[in-house]
């Protein structure tokens, strides 16, 4: 279930209330009044966002959000052609239009791309992907550098990690750092979404130290219910090994309520070994989630575009609304949130990152479980963050450590 929004960790931050929710509302009356299973959810919020409030660099964003693939990335100005499409059609429309209008103007305009409006693009999703695998494993590492100490591999464990390939990433970097060979799982609920048409293209990491990447299918619920893709009788979810480190990456939102919502972190919390490592990426829900439902929406019609080029108007409009029908409205929360969710199930707050600026408003948090777990700071962490040590052309990501916390559920600290 992962999207590969990239890893913004630029600044740190400080948690504070008030910076928590520190990115402004923007028409929040006017949002309440939006429903992303309309029919006409695309114009009315192009209509709000585009012509009334004018925020056309944002809706440009999101409506091209991973419009690009491995082979090609769209150049700017066609993007923009894009945008001025769809909102001529709002301009000349009635007061409410069809999505389908709507989708077939992206579907034209997509298909009607030729060599001049792309940029050669492999080397840049290869990198993409290297550089956020990297900046997760120094998270989980900087967390606690003594990860795995004294056994013969580490296990990770990435929920909702789609085909594995930022897995195998993190996992690569994860070895390169402990000196310690990884064994990479991914865990999935057999839905059949296909959540980032991106990752179905870009080369896995390799590493000769590491295995590779196997998925965990389970029911959702139970944990005994895990199997491993090809192996009879597999599931590393109950066979009492536990695990070293676990990651969600931009998945954790779609899991279909609040509640359900805690109880994966409950699930994972329980699988972790103790002085295991959490390191969660996610969009902040500072905005509402309605442009960042229609990001992930408009993401599932680029994918079909790209796999699929001869769909029609017809079979495009009903996977569209297939799959809002499923997987929206997504559940996004706020930094202080997640820190209180992971901290009912016992989980230590490590480091944090800032929200991003950009559209998508992404953070990421790492959180250790400690009970009964002294970490001892001072063995290896210094040569883990020094500069020097990174790999050439690397630069080093910030973020702010986080002492003893403890916050009430009323939203105080």
């Amino acid at each position: 279930m992962v999207a590969s929004a990239g890893l913004n960790s630029p600044t740190s931050i400080s948690f504070r209330p008030s910076m928590m929710e520190s990115i402004p509302s923007v028409g929040t009356s006017q949002q309440e009044n939006l429903d992303v299973k309309s029919e006409y959810f695309i114009g009315d919020f192009l209509r709000l966002h585009g012509a009334k409030i004018e925020r056309n660099g944002d809706v440009r964003q999101i409506m091209t959000y991973h419009a690009d693939n491995n082979e090609w990335s769209i150049k700017s100005e066609c993007k923009e052609q894009l945008l001025s499409k769809l909102m001529e059609v709002v301009k000349s429309g009635g007061e409410q239009i069809h999505n389908r209008v709507f989708l077939d103007v992206i579907r034209d305009w997509y298909h009607g791309l030729d060599a001049a409006s792309k940029i050669e693009n492999t080397v840049v999703a290869n990198d993409h992907l290297n550089a956020k695998g990297q900046s997760i494993a120094r998270m989980i590492l900087e967390a606690n550098h003594n990860l795995g100490q004294g056994a013969e591999s580490i296990r990770l464990l990435d929920v909702g990690g789609n085909d594995g390939k930022l897995t195998s990433y993190v996992a690569s970097h994860v070895a390169d750092y402990s000196n310690s060979p990884v064994h990479p799982y991914v865990l999935e609920v057999e839905t059949g979404v296909s959540w980032d048409h991106n990752c179905h293209e870009v080369s896995t990491a390799h590493n000769d130290k590491n295995q590779p990447v196997k998925t965990i299918y389970y029911d959702g619920h139970d944990m005994a219910s895990g199997r491993v893709f090809g192996e009879d009788g597999s599931n590393p979810l109950s066979d009492g090994l536990g695990f070293d480190c676990a990651m969600y990456q931009h998945s954790l939102h779609h899991f279909p309520s609040p509640e359900i919502q805690q109880q994966s972190l409950a699930q994972i919390a329980g699988l972790l070994k103790e002085g295991g490592v959490l390191t969660i990426s996610e969009h902040s829900s500072a905005l509402g989630g309605h442009e960042l439902d229609l990001m992930h929406m408009v993401t599932e019609v680029y994918s079909d575009l790209y796999r699929y080029p001869e769909i029609s108007g017809d079979e495009l409009e009903g996977r569209y609304n297939s799959y809002v029908e499923k997987e929206t409205p997504s559940n996004y929360f706020s930094q202080a949130r997640l820190l209180d969710m992971a901290q009912k199930v016992g989980l230590t707050p490590s480091s944090s990152t800032a929200i991003s600026e950009k559209t998508e408003r992404t953070y990421s948090m790492t959180f250790v479980k400690m009970e009964g777990f002294d970490l001892d700071r001072d063995r290896s962490l210094e040569a883990l963050l020094d500069l020097d040590a990174l790999k050439a052309g690397t630069k080093k990501y910030e973020t702010t450590s986080l002492g003893p916390l403890t916050r009430s559920l009323d939203g105080g600290f």
